[in-house]
């Protein structure tokens, strides 16, 4: 690859241009992404280790204070989105049994501090396929139980998707969140999904736009979120999808593959980021769930590249934002440039921005996934586990 050229100093400063704020959004998201990720995870690593209870109470403290700066972070990144039109919608044919039980997954981890259940109902009249945009969904579903976990003491959270009708080759799609929170008065329901909404007498910290976000996105769907609440009898949100069913011809039955990686697998990872505190909090997910894991580190897609030739590696966790050779054009010279089986390893994305849609279709083409900083020790394991499994499966 050509060596990039030097820019003189005086023609680095450039006026703040349409594009180069686009540019400085990209950089302040990728960092804060980076910064919260690493806030987050380590906090969370922390509070599982011996500690006394006012060290506790502390860590706890740092822990929802990350939480809603992650949650913050993302909600403006998401408007930042759809008033540039930067992320239209991205339609294609997706799985939702995998779709709900990540989001399962996740709402749970949160849930387990409070005390709290999470309830996963998928109709079994839902064909195996549909095509939607499997992002957007994500979204909306994914800041629906998040409002919903805020305002829930205690008792249980829902999330049902229901067949209300199956035609040939449409699906009618009901998505239902419930909680058995404070509640809403009846008197703030035609407020409760404008900008900054907070619901009466509530302590709950957030930018109160979550909702007014998920309308949104539902509209882009060309749908409507409706709500039905009462003050401490929870709440219900839903929202209907008319959606095509993927025709995907029926396959043999087989056994499910395990979920996890067995905790003695042997296997290798490069860890590729230029954040030494990433690649730290990368590790020690890793190492917590399988003892015999070997981590290799590399901080440009250069060295990245060399690690590659020289050692046994099995699975690439590759950030985007990279000195030198980014990720980008290191995943571009794994594909391209590497000898077989070295160009087929498989390479997960670890990024801080989610990709428009022409980076997520390069992606699709080139990597084998897309994880969204900062995650949760349990999704990187998820992860991890499903490509090395699929990559064995493969082979053999």
């Amino acid at each position: 690859m050509a060596t990039p050229t030097k820019t003189p100093i005086k023609n680095r400063v450039r006026p703040a241009t349409d594009a180069g704020k686009a540019d400085m959004s990209s950089v302040v998201f990728h960092e804060l992404g980076n910064q919260l990720g690493i806030i987050s995870g380590l906090s969370e690593l922390l509070a599982q280790t011996p500690l006394s209870e006012e060290q506790q109470t502390l860590i706890e403290a740092v822990r929802q204070s990350a939480e809603v700066m992650r949650q913050l972070a993302a909600d403006f990144r998401m408007v930042h989105e759809l008033e540039d039109r930067a992320f239209p919608l991205n339609v294609k044919p997706f799985d939702l049994t995998l779709l709900a039980e990540h989001l399962a997954l996740v709402a749970q981890l949160e849930a387990d501090r409070k005390g709290l259940q999470v309830e996963v109902i998928v109709d079994e009249r839902i064909p195996a396929k549909m095509i939607a945009d499997p992002l957007r969904i994500h979204q909306v579903v994914a800041n629906l139980l998040n409002n919903a976990l805020k305002y829930t003491k205690k008792g249980a959270i829902r999330l049902e998707w229901s067949c209300l009708a199956l035609t040939a080759g449409r699906l009618s799609l009901r998505t239902t969140v419930t909680d058995s929170g404070i509640g809403i008065p009846e008197s703030e329901l035609a407020t409760i999904f404008d900008w900054h909404y907070r619901v009466a007498g509530s302590d709950v910290a957030g930018s109160g736009i979550g909702l007014a976000l998920a309308r949104r996105l539902v509209g882009e769907m060309g749908s409507e979120l409706h709500v039905r609440s009462a003050p401490g009898q929870g709440t219900t949100f839903w929202f209907d999808l008319e959606l095509p069913v993927w025709p995907a011809p029926p396959t043999p039955a087989a056994a499910a593959p395990p979920t996890l990686l067995p905790e003695e697998a042997e296997f290798s990872v490069l860890v590729v980021d230029d954040h030494r505190l990433n690649q730290l909090l990368v590790q020690t997910f890793l190492e917590r769930r399988w003892s015999k894991v070997r981590i290799y580190h590399a901080r440009t897609g250069n060295e990245a590249i060399g690690l590659l030739r020289d050692a046994a590696i099995d699975l690439v966790l590759l950030d985007l934002h990279l000195p030198i050779m980014n990720g980008w054009e290191a995943l571009q010279y794994i594909r391209e440039e590497l000898p077989a089986p070295l160009a087929d390893i498989p390479v997960l994305i670890m990024t801080a921005l989610p990709p428009d849609e022409r980076q997520a279709a390069r992606l699709e083409e080139l990597a084998d996934g897309c994880l969204i900083k900062p995650f949760k020790e349990p999704e990187l394991q998820l992860r991890v586990s499903a490509l090395l499994l699929d990559h064995l499966s493969r082979q053999a």
